[in-house]
């Protein structure tokens, strides 16, 4: 199997579309954060209204796990 090529981004949608998985971008320079419509909608919010940063993306983490989360990035 290979992991690029013809085809890689359509079986890439189909295992995210049947596992209802979202998936985001964050660049570290800029702190800007990018997620999908489905992403948001697994996170209550409405397609197109997350913040797009790496703020706001902190602010959506459960309390108990930020601290972790955050020393490991």
């Amino acid at each position: 199997m290979t992991t690029s090529g013809p085809g890689r981004s359509d079986r890439t949608d189909l295992v995210l579309a049947a596992g209802d998985l979202g998936t985001w971008r964050w660049d570290r320079a800029t702190g800007a954060t990018v997620w999908d419509a489905t992403l948001e909608r697994l996170f209550g919010l409405e397609p197109g209204t997350f913040g797009g940063t790496y703020d706001a993306w902190v602010e959506r983490l459960h309390p108990e796990d930020a601290p972790a989360v955050i020393a490991v990035l």
